[in-house]
């Protein structure tokens, strides 16, 4: 939503706009936890709770008190004008959809029978392979779009370090992750201004994309 209050030329606003757009989850981030927490600890938890939901409850109302300024940006979604593409586009969604809720499934099913022990280094992974797909999908299917930007091929990959010791739990020592990076790689044939106003949104995200 943010990148289509502003015209593809305007990059200067366009760039404001996520600049503040970021800095306020960034302050809410950090506010929200020490506000509510401070409150439940010092105070009753119950009241720590509360402050959550009177925050959520006031960005409601400054929702709806500023809404219109947003005009119809949000209310459809980015459509390929291609229909064999947008067609294919629905289909994968879907269908990763319905594979991320049968692996859902199985993974809680296979808790519950204790077939499956949680291993925290395998969760840590697999958040980061999660982190990698995410990362294309939103790249290719959002940004790419916005930007009118063709993408021939993408790859990312999710790397991280670990403690031997931790991974072969030695002295029942946890395997502690640490650089934890994104590596993102795009070949595109789009015009170099629009691929580069692209790639100055990922790293806004904080996402080093590799050209």
């Amino acid at each position: 939503m943010v990148g289509k209050l502003y015209s593809t030329d305007d990059q200067a606003r366009r760039d404001a706009g996520f600049s503040i757009f970021y800095m306020g989850i960034n302050i809410g981030g950090l506010l929200g936890p020490l506000t509510a927490g401070a409150l439940g600890e010092k105070v009753n938890w119950e009241y720590g709770f509360a402050a959550a939901g009177i925050g959520m409850a006031l960005g409601l109302v400054q929702y709806k008190l500023t809404g219109k300024h947003l005009g119809t940006v949000g209310l459809n979604p980015n459509i390929h004008p291609d229909p064999a593409v947008q067609k294919r586009k629905i289909r994968n969604i879907r269908a990763g959809l319905c594979l991320f809720v049968v692996l859902l499934i199985a993974f809680v099913a296979s808790l519950i029978l204790g077939w499956l022990s949680v291993d925290p280094d395998w969760i840590a992974h697999t958040a980061l392979y999660a982190l990698a797909g995410c990362a294309v999908a939103f790249l290719r299917d959002t940004l790419a779009p916005q930007y009118e930007v063709q993408i021939d091929d993408i790859t990312a990959v999710a790397s991280a370090t670990s403690d031997l010791r931790g991974l072969l739990a030695i002295d029942a020592a946890a395997p502690e992750l640490t650089d934890l990076a994104l590596d993102i790689k795009v070949t595109s044939s789009s015009p170099a201004d629009r691929t580069a106003a692209m790639f100055a949104a990922c790293w806004k995200i904080i996402w080093p994309v590799r050209v």
